[in-house]
């Protein structure tokens, strides 16, 4: 039976071997999580080179287990792939009690931060890139799982990461059908519910919709959940342009079968109707 385990567990214990094995010192806690965390560090010689550790528990309790297993596949996984918009790796290691991945440090932080002063064009920057980045994923058979605003990065030259791999998985070529309640609540796709196997790149494409769904509606809806679905404010927005609630509606669509691919979405990239406000724009400057 597995041990019941206290809801933190500590590092200082083993700091020496991450200054051993990794060159790095200890700064602050970034994401204080259970069963894994997000720590800054710096290079023990240059503190202006600093980089974020994420760990993972790392014990026979069921967590510790779980911890493991999203280890497992965050580092397997970010040692395949290669793309701009996407989370590196420099290394990882495993300790006594936990297992760490270390990774280049975002000062600027999250989308979710920056969602109030979302506007047109930078709604658009970033959406490109993120698909983009799904696309690759997709590509290359990774289905991501708990794509949300939360897991965006912004770089100092204000250009977005994809992270988090840790409930990821990679299907078989040709298939999509993954299995499993995973992801975080209110961007987790309706057909995950049922409790029977899903196709994970149409549920990463509903994730994606929640997503442009909070940077038009400049809302965190982890701190404030809507008061009805999505949909429902999508269909009566006023200020929502044609070509904006075309993708939201395609993509927040209940039915996978119908839902948008990330081939779709990209193709629907290229619309004309999707230039049409900035070329006004530039007509009323002139």
């Amino acid at each position: 039976m597995a041990t019941k385990v206290p809801e933190t567990f500590k590092i200082p214990e083993y700091k020496k071997c991450l200054e051993d094995v990794f060159g790095l010192e200890i700064d602050r806690i970034l994401e204080d999580g259970y069963p894994s965390k997000v720590m800054l560090a710096y290079h023990a010689h240059d503190k202006k080179r600093q980089k974020a550790i994420k760990y993972y528990l790392r014990d026979e309790s069921t967590e510790g287990i779980a911890a493991t297993r999203h280890f497992k596949m965050e580092a397997k996984i970010l040692s395949l792939i290669r793309h701009p918009h996407i989370m590196t790796m420099d290394f990882y290691g495993s300790f006594p009690t936990y297992h760490a991945i270390v990774m280049p440090y975002y000062e600027e932080g999250t989308m979710t931060a920056v969602l109030q002063e979302m506007h047109e064009g930078l709604i658009d920057h970033y959406w490109v890139q993120i698909c983009a980045a799904v696309k690759y994923l997709h590509d290359n058979c990774i289905v991501h799982r708990d794509i949300k605003t939360d897991n965006v990065l912004i770089t100092n030259r204000n250009n977005i990461i994809l992270t988090d791999f840790g409930l990821s998985c990679i299907v078989r070529k040709g298939s999509s059908l993954v299995d499993g309640h995973k992801g975080t609540p209110g961007f987790t796709s309706p057909e995950m519910e049922l409790m029977k196997p899903y196709d994970g790149f149409k549920a990463d494409m509903f994730s994606m919709g929640v997503v442009l769904w909070c940077m038009h509606f400049r809302q965190d809806i982890m701190e404030q959940r809507p008061k009805a679905s999505y949909m429902y404010y999508v269909q009566r927005s006023k200020k929502l342009k044609k070509i904006d609630r075309n993708f939201l509606i395609n993509l927040l669509e209940p039915n996978p079968s119908a839902r948008w691919s990330i081939y779709k979405m990209i193709d629907s990239l290229t619309d004309p109707r999707r230039f049409v406000h900035r070329v006004e724009k530039l007509k009323g400057q002139s």
